[in-house]
């Protein structure tokens, strides 16, 4: 289905509830997508097959979000972000620009991602060059989580409540802190591979 002067494709078998707004143009929503309340989308967004939106979630222009996703409600996407499949946001996070999120990640409450090292705001002498996290693929981060820029978050990775994540983290490690430091790896039982998930 497309909107009377195409600029907006819709796939088959919506269901959106009253208010759902989508500004400008080229956006795709793809089958089965559940957009709840209050959402807005803006230019370029796609979101994939049978995911689920929460209520008043603001995803900005040209981010992409996988199928089969969870997105929970007050969700915050600032533009240009991308977000695999299988992959659950929980409600009120922000995911600044730029941050790239893979298949089957769990984020946690309240948890927040940030993309500009310097803090450059007004300061013409300053060149700002925002870069946000890289989240692998299977990583778990608990509620109320900081990720600074440019930091990735390995494969598997399991990041405790609260954690502030200045360094890179490494695949399967278990990190949490202020700041976040490797304490433990992920045991083999708790690896996606061993519970019938293929990424």
């Amino acid at each position: 289905m497309y909107s009377k002067d195409h600029s907006v494709q819709i796939g088959y078998k919506k269901i959106t509830i009253p208010r759902f707004k989508v500004f400008n143009k080229k956006v795709v929503i793809s089958d089965g997508v559940i957009i709840r309340d209050g959402t807005i989308i803006y230019i370029g967004c796609q979101i994939g097959n049978k995911t689920m939106i929460g209520h008043y979630v603001i995803i900005r222009e040209v981010t992409k979000i996988g199928a089969h996703c969870r997105i929970g409600h007050h969700v915050v996407f600032e533009g240009a972000t991308e977000v695999g499949d299988h992959t659950a946001i929980h409600s009120q996070c922000h995911i600044t620009s730029y941050t790239k999120i893979g298949s089957y990640v769990l984020m946690g409450p309240m948890t927040v991602t940030t993309n500009d090292p310097v803090m450059g705001h007004e300061r013409k002498n300053i060149e700002v060059s925002p870069k946000g996290p890289i989240i692998l693929n299977g990583a778990r981060i608990a509620a109320g989580c900081v990720i600074l820029p440019g930091i990735t978050i390995g494969m598997e990775a399991m990041i405790g409540a609260g954690s502030l994540v200045t360094k890179d983290i490494p695949d399967y490690a278990i990190a949490y802190g202020r700041p976040a430091k490797v304490m433990g790896r992920i045991p083999d039982n708790a690896l996606l591979k061993n519970n019938e998930v293929d990424i």
